[in-house]
């Protein structure tokens, strides 16, 4: 294809088109028919007998949660030999919570009579953020923090592996908080 132009994006008749405006032209007709397009779940039919009925209408085979060990692949050492990702076990619980087979075992909960100032739910950055600012407001608070995962962090998590003797460790997700230490400083999170 020749880049003769006469104009910014643009060509004169007879002339050849750039890439740029092949490329350009390809993707704003791709999008515009995506547009009107039925997502392909939506379009798939399913012959298995149980299903889960979802708001929008659409079904999805059950029960998922039977994934095993394989499924998870492998993990770490030490405080992190179970907690690389999404495990098996971690996706079982979630499919099974989705399912209703909990439904039971909540109807069978005892009260414990427990009160939480603050219930925070998933420990992540921002569960264990805001745990740890209630608790500089109110010292003697009481909080819970809930979570699926064996190890607290959520995308922030590491993991920690062996190689030929040495203990070498990676983010899982994400590759920490960099804020600027000044700003840090001044909200008390900086250490």
């Amino acid at each position: 294809m020749s880049e003769k132009k006469t104009g910014k994006n643009s060509t004169a008749p007879g002339q050849s088109i750039t890439r740029r405006d092949f490329i350009g032209s390809t993707l704003i007709g791709t999008g515009a028919a995506l547009l009107s397009a039925r997502a392909p779940i939506a379009s798939a039919q399913t012959t298995v007998e149980s299903t889960a009925e979802f708001k929008l209408g659409k079904t999805m085979p059950l029960p998922l949660n039977k994934l095993d060990k394989n499924w998870t692949g492998p993990g770490g050492v030490g405080d992190y030999a179970t907690s690389n990702g999404n495990t098996h076990d971690i996706v079982n619980a979630a499919h099974t919570l989705r399912n209703g087979d909990f439904a039971s075992r909540v109807k069978a909960a005892e009260n414990t009579d427990e009160v939480y100032d603050l219930v925070v739910v998933g420990a992540g950055f921002a569960g264990c953020n805001a745990a740890y600012t209630y608790m500089k407001e109110k010292p003697s608070a009481r909080i819970l923090v809930f979570d699926n995962h064996d190890m607290f962090g959520g995308e922030a998590r590491q993991n920690e592996f062996m190689v030929d003797g040495h203990k070498l460790w990676g983010p899982q997700g994400s590759t920490g908080a960099v804020w600027p230490p000044e700003w840090t400083k001044k909200i008390g999170l900086y250490s």
